[in-house]
């Protein structure tokens, strides 16, 4: 074999070994990006009010990034919006009307309203960071705090940003401002009935609450009644 055959079959070998390795880089980066993509599918069916989107990270490299980042942002609003929505079940509101209560705490109603006034604020507050969550800056704050190149920063947002996932998040929103005046309609009304009592002549007679002035026994039965439990 001549010095120029041999030149050549050496540099075709190089060639054929840089384009086989190319394309198992190719794939490799394709693989990648489909487990990803598959990872953020799965996380469209989860729902924000009960699950864990802190789910194994399956993807690999700079994928696993993003991933570890869209999931952390996921997770952190669906647990401060499950901590939020739990002021539905704090006991001591909804045993607030308990004759027990009443005894104890009536005529005045003090601690009872004070107690109300700040889990009201407090949820309101809760309701108003989360309603800001959904902001394109606060979602890209979470892959912020990863060292990645500006692709990976355009993927991250693509697939929060341009997918079904924030369509999912939106619609949630919607939701979470129906449930929010929901709940406010409930503490409201438990609260209107203690700032009723506090107002008028009442005594407590075989565990039921009797108005002394018969005319308005019936508004506080109206009163009652509108505290229907939303849970």
């Amino acid at each position: 074999m001549s010095t120029n055959r041999k030149i050549l079959f050496v540099v075709s070998f190089i060639v054929i070994d840089l384009l086989l390795l190319g394309s198992i880089f190719v794939i490799r980066d394709f693989t990648g990006k489909r487990i990803l993509e598959n990872e953020v599918n799965a996380l469209v069916e989860l729902d924000f009010s009960r699950d864990n989107y802190n789910t194994e990270i399956k993807s690999s490299g700079d994928y696993a990034v993003l991933e570890k980042a869209i999931k952390k942002y996921l997770d952190d609003y669906a647990t401060e919006l499950q901590y939020v929505l739990k002021v539905r079940y704090d006991q001591k509101l909804n045993n607030m009307l308990d004759i027990e209560n009443i005894i104890s705490d009536g005529p005045m109603f003090n601690e009872s309203i004070e107690y109300i006034d700040l889990l009201q604020n407090n949820f309101n507050y809760s309701v108003d960071l989360l309603m800001d969550r959904v902001s394109e800056e606060e979602i890209n704050k979470y892959i912020y705090n990863y060292d990645v190149d500006s692709e990976s920063i355009e993927l991250y947002s693509n697939l929060l940003l341009k997918s079904n996932l924030i369509d999912k998040i939106e619609d949630n929103q919607l939701s979470l401002t129906k449930k929010r005046i929901e709940i406010n309609g409930y503490i409201d009304s438990i609260k209107n009935v203690l700032v009723f009592l506090k107002n008028n002549s009442y005594s407590v007679i075989d565990g039921e609450v009797i108005m002394t002035d018969p005319n308005m026994q019936e508004e506080y039965y109206k009163l009652i009644s509108e505290t229907k439990r939303i849970y």
